[in-house]
């Protein structure tokens, strides 16, 4: 729990706008790089690295495209890098490689998707609402009908 916070802190801290305008990312993936490298045959720093590639996926899943796109490069190391083969460390590099690939791709503007279903929105909307209208006119009817033939019954009667 506290490690995932502290990757959530630190992703929120390195996407604001003034620490983006100084070198403090880049050269903190300098040091992960460093220490994953150093570490990486000590099975007791199994943990330790899952949480450092459980900061990068956040800082990768926070930030915008154009401040990550130039540390690629970095953050390519990661992913090719051989770790120990423990299952918390693949999953970490599994989900650090969609990040890097999300970021990498250009984005794309849907706009019509929604403006598509807006119409549709505003037909189905008005086709129920005149499916109530009528439903509420055939139920008018139906008791006015109903009344009528009462009368009727109530009129035969009182001939006799």
């Amino acid at each position: 729990m506290t490690r995932e916070a502290a990757s959530i802190f630190l992703a929120k801290y390195f996407c604001r706008p003034d620490i983006q305008k100084k070198p403090y990312l880049k050269n903190y993936l300098d040091w992960v790089l460093g220490i994953t490298e150093d570490k990486q045959s000590d099975p007791l720093f199994m943990y330790f690295i899952s949480g450092v590639y459980r900061s990068l996926v956040e800082i990768l899943k926070a930030g915008t495209r154009s401040e990550l796109l130039p540390h690629i490069p970095i953050l390519m190391k990661f992913i090719k890098s051989t770790d120990s083969d423990q299952s918390v460390n693949r999953l970490q590099k599994a989900k650090l490689a969609c990040r890097v690939g999300m970021i990498y791709l250009k984005p794309r503007a849907t706009l019509w998707a929604y403006k598509k279903q807006i119409k549709q929105l505003n037909t189905q909307l008005s086709t129920t609402t005149s499916k109530l209208q009528v439903n509420h006119r055939i139920e008018e009817l139906k008791t006015k009908k109903q009344s009528q033939s009462q009368e009727t019954q109530q009129d035969d009667l009182s001939y006799f």
